[in-house]
């Protein structure tokens, strides 16, 4: 079997402290006859590409070495919190994304592991679903805080839903993940990490005194070492002999040296080191302490009992799982210095009985993961396969670029000298002519909608109907969306629109805006000396309301998958086309626009041929259902339509300048029209509570 692991955290080697646990599983595979690669982030001064044991690791680039800063320094969340690090977000997700993708291919695992549902595990979930894979997630503890947060509760539900068997280390993390399967904890296996057992004689213990305690971990709020100092610290005022040695590094460190101080040398702070360190440590320690606030399992301590050393833990998380109060050791509440220092006085404690240790067990582990790792494979094998449709769009996209890429890569340095040397005034003119015309698509789409529902409280504003418009459109980037339904959905919820109303609007705005654009196309083409296929377009433009006939096919088909009753006629249809007319006039301005400013030679003809050919691509690749947002579609079909006119590497400039200006245009007045959906949220929940409770 192949296994891709997917993770934000590795070892930088071998003996790295950082994420040991994840190479302990690769290996552990890699031993039983599994093939194992592990894809990670890169970071300054690694090797690419390397082999460790069996298992071959590749590291993603994401930007300059020296700003290859968003792991192996507590994790990206930290690293964002930093100018620098908010900056290589965007690069370091799509990198990995890419890389993924990549990896994928080249490899051909059967199964993708993905650590931490964000951000490896919405890798993990993309690449799966591009490309057929099943995905095995692994929630490790940190990332259930994230999956809390109000921004990312969606995205932790839409990956843990999508993901085709999910796992946590500990009972409590699979509870604390419930909300993001629906309340339900037992959606959640237990894939537990690998702890060796100590080989060799027992380790002997230190003498009784001094007592000593050793603390590992990342130096961070969470991690609650402030308690174990405090504890300490009172412990030596009252004389008792007692030695703390904390091993880590991170943000709390010169808080925690100053907590120490008064310890007189007593409480002792240590780079993080190698694993042989932290191993050497705890066996000449009486106890481990791990005081955290947050846990998902705490693996250190099972890497402690495994040693046959006690622990001292707090009373959160996975911890008591691990630690058996008065067997194990002792579980004292969290942030309760007194509480632990009791606890200490009670040392030197007999030998811990380690139940934990056995459930972590290679054998045991190893055997959950391959089960678990069947399991996907089953569910994939025997789930619906994708449909020819999608197929065919993902190679055809794939397909167009790369044949668009090699075009670009073959002649950049003509693409690269027709884009610099555009004139940035008429590049000025376009993108507001572009602005001005993907708002005006939001206003006709709104007047379309505000057709079709009658006025009453409950009908939403115009211009929020067109917020959720422009929102839409950034739905058909996704494969097999066009026009897409998914902020409908949002709109019906909350505006209590009937589903078939939506239906009905998406169905009108659709076509009438395809029959405006071809009349359009038509006229521009005839005005550019196109004659044959001036009067293609305008025909199809005629011809397009009778697609929702009510004898027409395509009626039929939508009427019998959805059973909507309320899909428009072609009489309606004919009566929105005015609305999209000047809407595809200024699509049409913004072509001719766009050509005087790349061409500055094209005059008269060759300007209303180039805008022309560039509302019949658009046509075409929203007609390309398959392709996500007709990428490669649109940009092939104007290159074929203006051969005569421009040169390759021109048509590619305006082709690619097109789509920035555009995207660049949907992105900005999607941002805009988010406030307006809050607020459009905020003011339905205020009149049902006004409904509910009257004053």
């Amino acid at each position: 079997m192949r296994v891709l692991h997917l993770t934000s955290s590795f070892p930088r080697s071998p003996d790295d402290s950082t994420a040991p646990f994840i190479l302990d599983l690769a290996r552990l595979e890699s031993h039983a006859g599994l093939e194992v690669e592990v894809l990670a982030p890169h970071d300054r001064g690694l090797l690419v590409d390397e082999t460790w044991g069996g298992v071959t690791v590749h590291r993603f680039r994401y930007g300059p070495q020296a700003w290859e800063r968003l792991a192996h320094r507590g994790g990206l969340l930290a690293a964002v919190r930093r100018p620098l690090g908010a900056v290589m977000v965007a690069p370091y997700l799509l990198a990995f994304l890419g890389s993924a993708l990549s990896r994928a291919r080249a490899g051909r695992p059967e199964v993708l592991h993905a650590h931490w549902w964000f951000p490896s595990g919405l890798i993990a979930v993309l690449v799966g679903r591009l490309l057929a894979l099943p995905v095995v997630v692994t929630v490790h503890g940190s990332d259930a805080g994230l999956a809390a947060r109000p921004g990312l509760r969606r995205l932790a539900r839409w990956v843990i839903r999508r993901a085709t068997i999910v796992g946590t280390v500990s009972d409590a993390l699979a509870a604390a993940m419930a909300p993001a399967a629906g309340g339900d904890s037992s959606r959640f296996d237990r894939l537990r990490l690998p702890v060796e057992p100590a080989t060799g004689p027992p380790v002997v213990p230190p003498p009784p005194l001094p007592l000593r305690l050793v603390a590992v971990g990342r130096l961070t709020p969470e991690k609650g070492f402030a308690t174990a100092v405090e504890a300490v610290n009172s412990l030596v005022r009252e004389g008792v002999d007692v030695e703390l040695d904390l091993m880590g590094d991170g943000p709390e460190r010169a808080r925690l040296a100053a907590l120490a101080a008064p310890s007189g040398g007593r409480i002792r702070l240590h780079p993080a080191g190698t694993r042989r360190e932290m191993t050497d440590r705890i066996d000449a320690a009486h106890a481990l302490v791990v005081p955290s606030r947050r846990e998902g399992l705490g693996l250190v301590a099972v890497e402690a009992l495994a040693r046959n050393r006690p622990v001292l833990a707090s009373s959160v998380g996975g911890l008591p799982e691990v630690v058996t109060d008065g067997v194990d050791g002792i579980v004292v509440p969290p942030d309760d210095p007194a509480a632990l220092a009791t606890a200490i006085r009670r040392l030197p404690l007999p030998s811990p009985g380690a139940d934990a240790v056995a459930r972590h067990a290679p054998a045991a582990v190893l055997a959950a993961h391959v089960d678990a790792y069947q399991a996907a494979l089953t569910a994939v094998t025997h789930a619906p396969g994708r449909s020819l449709r999608r197929t065919v769009g993902v190679l055809l996209t794939v397909g167009l670029v790369v044949a668009l890429l090699r075009l670009v890569a073959r002649d950049w340095p003509q693409v690269r000298d027709t884009v610099t040397g555009a004139g940035p005034g008429w590049l000025a003119l376009t993108l507001a002519v572009v602005v001005v015309n993907e708002s005006a698509f939001g206003l006709a789409s709104a007047l379309v909608f505000r057709r079709l529902v009658p006025a009453g409280p409950r009908r939403p504003g115009l211009l929020r109907v067109a917020a959720v418009y422009v929102v839409a459109q950034h739905g058909k980037h996704v494969p097999g969306a066009v026009w897409p339904a998914v902020a409908r959905a949002g709109l019906a919820r909350r505006w209590s629109v009937g589903a078939r109303r939506v239906v009905a609007w998406i169905a009108l705005e659709s076509m009438g805006s395809v029959a405006a654009s071809l009349l359009v196309a038509g006229a521009v083409l005839a005005a550019g000396g196109r004659p044959l296929l001036a009067a293609a377009c305008g025909a199809a433009g005629a011809i397009a309301p009778l697609c929702l006939h009510p004898r027409s096919p395509l009626r039929a088909l939508l009427a019998r998958v959805l059973g909507a009753g309320e899909i428009p006629g072609a009489r309606a249809v004919a009566g929105m086309v005015p609305l999209y007319l000047p809407v595809w006039v200024l699509n049409a301005t913004a072509g001719a626009l766009l050509a005087t400013a790349l061409v500055p030679a094209a005059a008269g003809r060759d300007v209303a041929r180039i805008a022309g050919a560039a509302i019949v691509a658009a046509v075409v690749g929203f007609l390309a259902v398959p392709v996500p947002a007709g990428l490669g579609v649109r940009e092939a079909v104007f290159v074929a339509l203006t051969s005569g006119v421009l040169s390759t590497p021109v048509a590619l400039a305006y082709a690619l300048t097109g789509r920035v200006l555009a995207l660049a245009v949907q992105i900005a007045l999607a941002l805009v029209a988010l406030p307006l959906l809050r607020d459009g949220a905020a003011t339905r929940s205020s009149t049902t509570a006004s409904e509910t409770n009257p004053a």
